[in-house]
């Protein structure tokens, strides 16, 4: 990222949300970082109406607002989002003028690449953003070997389990398990290879492993030592202590110091979603 400037920086009184992962953006610092790191991710809205008329209203960036409003009578589609973004990005001291050029030639560069690979970047994006489900249904696609999704042979292996992370979160262990096997079998990744049995014994899968699999008892046990050491910190952490205190106010009948906490823990984790998806 470019350089930041010191002095204290407008802040939105409503949040902008992007459609595609709902992150809300309260700075310029914000939306052009935003910008500049999730491209595949923007849709037309950097020049819709409400999009600008946010720009204006809440950061006061009226100047960048018309600019935008002038490039969309000469530009449209992939052309002018890449157009809006430029000009969002220019003349400012968030970045350097290298950096918005390499920007634009990456972009533009896009334009020649194959389907195949602006989907995987696409469902990256997706995933770094924990739209898992989105991420879900390209990868699917990508691996089904959908003509205009085709991908190289020896990718399929990293889509396999990136796939599984995706129905990790979305369907439990058990799905998730299928994905990460097939993704150590296709690749010998050890990455693969532990999540498989963290899975497999997660959801309570205490079956033996088969030989064919070259997942040694030595290396499940290895695997249950680390769960059950995981379980233990978990325990002793200050989260753990906090939901325990709250469980307690609520047991015990004292509804004021319950809610309290509840409101306490819910604005920390609007917070680090906020730190996370800035």
């Amino acid at each position: 990222m470019g350089i930041l400037i010191a002095c204290e920086e407008n802040k939105a009184k409503l949040p902008y949300r992007f459609k595609v992962t709902d992150t809300g953006i309260y700075t310029a610092e914000e939306l052009f970082y935003y910008v500049y790191h999730n491209f595949l991710l923007l849709t037309d809205e950097l020049y819709e109406e409400a999009f600008l008329m946010w720009l204006e209203k809440e950061l006061f960036l009226p100047e960048k607002a018309e600019k935008i409003r002038e490039a969309k009578k000469n530009y449209s589609g992939y052309d002018a989002l890449v157009e809006a973004a430029s000009i969002l990005l220019s003349d400012n001291s968030y970045y350097q003028e290298e950096e918005v050029q390499e920007f634009l030639l990456r972009q533009n560069e896009r334009k020649n690449v194959s389907p195949g690979e602006l989907a995987v970047k696409k469902a990256e994006s997706f995933l770094q953003h924990g739209r898992y489900f989105e991420a879900g249904m390209i990868y699917e696609s990508l691996l089904a070997g959908d003509g205009m999704y085709a991908v190289l042979k020896e990718e399929a292996g990293r889509i396999r389990h990136n796939l599984g992370v995706c129905r990790l979160h979305t369907e439990g262990f058990k799905r998730a398990a299928k994905d990460f096997k097939a993704a150590y079998e296709m690749t010998g990744g050890e990455e693969s290879k532990r999540q498989y049995v963290l899975c497999m014994l997660l959801g309570g899968n205490e079956s033996t492993f088969g030989a064919e699999e070259s997942i040694s008892e030595a290396y499940v046990k290895g695997i249950r030592e680390e769960i059950q050491d995981s379980l233990l910190q978990y325990g002793s952490s200050d989260e753990y202590k906090k939901l325990e205190e709250l469980k307690e106010a609520r047991d015990s009948g004292k509804p004021a110091d319950f809610l309290q906490g509840v409101r306490e823990r819910l604005e920390s984790y609007k917070q680090e979603y906020r730190s996370e998806n800035s």
